[in-house]
């Protein structure tokens, strides 16, 4: 016996005319149907499991004590730091982040390697059930910033998870702590 789900989803289509995208998945395989005034709907979906997974809704995931390091005027990068929990029931994760003042965000992890520490890029930052600190070894990195950042700026960051939600957060600029002479 085949089972057959239906999913609508409202896609933006050309001209701000919106259409409909009905979804018919039957065991495994992707049928796309779409149907809009003429228009032709584009889409990115990659699988039907991306939108089962994005029942974690964005009040389930708290962001706690972000901010992102000031760094001297000539410094091109910098970090943003913060803890993030999660109080669904479901294990999700950070896939990635987005800042109008850097040329580029990405998701870092440090690894040590012999006797060194070295910033690797990851393609996503698990968020277990409970509190994920992205606070040293997770962090996220902002890079070729368009502008320097100075303590008391505001940075709004976007983070986007599995599953296709996403939070803009207003993000502090502040100095490392012992970096102020206390």
């Amino acid at each position: 016996m085949s089972r057959k789900r239906v999913i609508k989803v409202s896609v933006l289509a050309f001209a701000s005319v919106s259409c409909s995208l009905a979804l018919l998945v039957e065991q495994n395989s992707l049928a796309k149907v779409c149907s809009g005034a003429g228009w032709e709907c584009v889409s990115s979906i990659q699988s039907a499991t991306a939108f089962e997974k994005s029942s974690i809704k964005a009040d389930e995931l708290l962001i706690h004590n972000a901010w992102i390091q000031e760094m001297p005027p000539t410094s091109k990068h910098t970090a943003a730091y913060m803890v993030i929990e999660n109080k669904s029931a479901k294990e999700t994760a950070l896939v990635a982040a987005k800042a109008e003042i850097a040329e580029a965000v990405e998701l870092h992890r440090m690894v040590t390697e012999g006797n060194m520490m070295r910033m690797r890029r990851v393609d996503r930052i698990p968020l277990p059930v409970g509190k994920t600190e992205i606070t040293g070894d997770f962090h996220i990195m902002l890079i070729n910033l368009k502008s320097p950042l100075k303590e008391g700026d505001h940075v709004a960051l976007t983070l986007e998870f599995e599953g296709g939600g996403s939070k803009t957060l207003q993000v502090p600029v502040k100095k490392r702590q012992g970096e102020d002479g206390q």
